[in-house]
């Protein structure tokens, strides 16, 4: 785990001076046992950012394609990455997923599939409501602000930028109960969305407005 908390002291103290990062709430993280942390994606700096204050060592989803640049696909493992591809069922990142999650482990994923385009939370995928079920583990909504600024999928490289982070209370799977994963997927979004527009206020942003939230994508469940 050297790697991993050598990175870990490197993002803190360059997410502190470039970013002039804001976190709050980090304690809802449960210290222990199985924890899915499921946060919007406005950037490739939002992996970093979600576990570099966070006290226990984290497991991460990335995206298949990173583990084919050369420098990526040697660090990647090395800091609990592991490869899940994007616009498909994944059968095998799932099941990797919840190995990691019967083991005790904390996983962090990004439930849109995808960065925004607009800063906007995209519907998340049902798959989070099925894992978090299977394994009996709860789910810390994540709401990022800022990080969209500072690296829009649009630029090629970051720009300093204040950026914002929220962990939301643990929602263990009996708060789903008599809703099936799309439904539960549903609520989970509007969650996030209200999450992540109480982030934007105090960020001295205005909310985001939504049409009602409609079913996500299939994707595992």
């Amino acid at each position: 785990m050297y790697t991993y908390r050598l990175g870990r002291f490197l993002i803190n103290i360059g997410a502190t001076l470039f970013l002039r990062i804001r976190v709050s709430n980090i304690e809802n993280i449960p210290d222990e046992g199985p924890a899915i942390l499921a946060a919007n994606h406005q950037s490739f700096l939002d992996p970093p950012l979600v576990g570099a204050r966070a006290s226990r060592i984290l497991s991460f989803m990335a995206r298949d394609t990173l583990f084919k640049v050369p420098l990526l696909k040697t660090i990647l493992p090395k800091v609990n990455s592991f490869p899940v591809k994007r616009g498909a069922a994944d059968v095998s990142s799932f099941k990797q997923s919840l190995r990691i999650l019967k083991a005790g482990g904390a996983l962090v994923l990004f439930a849109e599939g995808t960065r925004t385009e607009t800063g906007k939370i995209a519907d998340l995928q049902p798959g989070v409501i099925g894992l978090a079920r299977k394994a009996n583990a709860p789910i810390v909504l994540v709401a990022i602000e800022g990080a969209f600024e500072a690296w829009p999928r649009t630029k090629k490289l970051p720009r300093p930028r204040r950026v914002w982070l929220d962990y939301g209370e643990p929602i263990y799977p009996a708060a789903f109960e008599g809703l099936d994963n799309k439904e539960a997927a549903i609520m989970l979004t509007r969650m996030l969305r209200d999450q992540h527009n109480q982030l934007r206020i105090r960020a001295g942003s205005q909310p985001f407005e939504y049409a009602n939230t409609q079913p996500a994508a299939d994707a595992e469940n």
